[in-house]
């Protein structure tokens, strides 16, 4: 997990010459479930129940003492099954304890680890006047869109839990789960207005 420090200095390294970080900051942390998980994890349990159900039914029967194809076959469905219960929580929670945001005068920019070991940099340019969105909770904590997303991508993009994550956000980015998602959501939008008035920055 990255401290304050090494938030800031990580996004530091990433700022290009004349570039103004205004905000940084990462996904709150200890936090296991989201909204999303209110279908995923439905789907996760019949998918996993079914599949490890299926296989011990293949094991049990005679067709596995002839033949090993049957309970090879259900083997990769189980491992699916048990990574979609209980896995993706602990990749999700990996991930987001190693990934930063930060706000510059021209740009968002999402800085996250892979679960394959490497980093990912993102950047949406503000001079492209992205569409921004928000949801935000009681307690202000929320995530918010900047860009637009693949149809159908927005959730997979929001939860790094799901293998591809990193990959579904097209042009886009998330600041998923962050504590002061309105006010960052209110500086996005400042920055956009400043660029389009006879001060903005050339």
């Amino acid at each position: 997990m990255f401290a304050d420090t090494q938030t800031t200095s990580v996004i530091d390294a990433e700022l290009q010459r004349g570039e103004r970080l205004i905000w940084r900051g990462r996904p709150a942390a200890g936090r296991w479930l989201y909204p999303q998980d209110a279908l995923l994890i439905p789907f996760s349990i019949m998918w996993g129940g079914f599949a490890i159900f299926w296989e011990a039914g293949v094991l049990s029967s005679s067709t596995a003492r002839n033949s090993v194809i049957f309970p090879l076959w259900g083997v990769p469905f189980v491992v699916i099954g048990l990574y979609m219960m209980f896995g993706r929580f602990f990749a999700r929670r990996w991930v987001r304890d190693r990934t930063v945001y930060g706000l510059t005068n021209r740009r968002v920019i999402s800085i996250a680890a892979s679960l394959r070991g490497t980093r990912r940099v993102s950047s949406v340019w503000l001079g492209s006047f992205p569409a921004v969105d928000k949801r935000v909770g009681r307690d202000g904590r929320g995530t918010v869109w900047i860009g637009t997303f693949p149809f159908g991508a927005r959730s997979l993009a929001s939860d790094p839990g799901w293998p591809g994550s990193g990959r579904a956000t097209g042009n886009a980015i998330v600041l998923a789960d962050i504590p002061d998602a309105g006010e960052v959501y209110a500086l996005i939008n400042r920055q956009l207005s400043d660029m389009t008035s006879p001060r903005a920055e050339h």
